[in-house]
């Protein structure tokens, strides 16, 4: 099956996030989408609705950074889809912070990994919306 690719514009209009917003998303690490050769940027139906849901974890007063945070405390090294899992402690990543994701972690030139696309915390973003209540509220300034 044949997923469906949407240009940045599309991605917009299908979600009503604006195009700086889903940059910021994908700037701060929250959004992977692919990459054509020529720089292009893609997102599938999966990455429309993570755009939707991270919109709506950042509405209801949560900032990128939390989302990274949360996703940093789910052990993506136990899934058996982990390119990581069975190999020693100090390689991963992921077992030695617990502020970042293991995908921001493994960062080449501030650009994830294309396969890190295929992490199972990293594909559960939508699912955060549900547990975010786990991280404790902002300060005000």
């Amino acid at each position: 099956m044949t997923e469906d690719l949407h240009a940045i514009q599309s991605a917009f209009r299908l979600t009503g996030v604006s195009i700086n917003d889903i940059r910021l998303y994908e700037k701060e690490g929250l959004l992977i989408p692919y990459i054509a050769k020529s720089g292009r940027r893609w997102y599938t139906d999966n990455d429309l609705q993570k755009i939707r849901s991270i919109r709506e974890l950042l509405r209801k007063g949560k900032t990128c950074n939390d989302v990274l945070r949360l996703a940093a405390l789910i052990p993506c090294w136990s899934f058996p889809s982990c390119k990581k899992r069975g190999q020693i402690d100090a390689v991963c990543e992921g077992k030695q912070d617990f502020l970042q994701p293991c995908w921001i972690l493994t960062m080449v030139r501030r650009v994830p990994e294309q396969e890190c696309r295929l992490c199972e915390v990293y594909a559960r973003i939508e699912d955060y919306a549900d547990i975010s209540s786990l991280l404790p509220p902002q300060k005000s300034r």
